[in-house]
């Protein structure tokens, strides 16, 4: 049910074309990922989110291009998860580790994560679409462009 719940997500909300992304789906890559099989789902069902996502950021081993970690009730808001997300990126650049986590709130607390270098990639080719022209310039300097920063802060690490 978790795993039709989120793939539902992913084929029917963030794989339509929005007009706040210039027409481009809110996440053009998703379907893709999803439908070859490169995205993981790991259920948690109690409230020790953390520790799978420690565990899995562990174990990235590029064998998915994403691993979600969920949870359907969660203790911290969504501020909190985010900003947890963010402190632990500003970590993983200073380690070198080429690992980036998103979080998510819907019907259920998500954190993605992924290569920082594929993330800034994919990012950096939306750009040029003009994918982040409506965003807010606030939003964009926190979940853009601060991003590259991150990563360009050891280039010879993603390289």
């Amino acid at each position: 049910m978790i795993i039709q719940s989120i793939e539902d997500w992913i084929l029917n909300e963030v794989s339509i074309p929005s007009a706040e992304t210039n027409n481009i789906p809110l996440c053009p890559y998703a379907k893709k990922a999803w439908l070859s099989n490169e995205v993981k789902v790991v259920w948690q069902s109690d409230l020790d989110l953390w520790k799978t996502v420690f565990s899995e950021v562990d174990m990235f081993d590029d064998s998915y291009k994403v691993v979600i970690c969920a949870v359907d009730e969660w203790d911290q808001t969504y501020e909190e998860t985010e900003n947890y997300c963010f402190a632990l990126n500003a970590r993983f650049a200073h380690e070198g580790k080429d690992i980036w986590l998103l979080a998510f709130e819907g019907d259920y607390t998500m954190i993605f994560i992924q290569r920082l270098s594929h993330l800034d990639n994919a990012a950096a080719w939306l750009e040029k679409m003009g994918y982040y022209k409506q965003y807010d310039p606030s939003d964009y300097e926190k979940l853009i462009a601060d991003r590259r920063k991150w990563r360009k802060y050891d280039e010879k690490t993603y390289a």
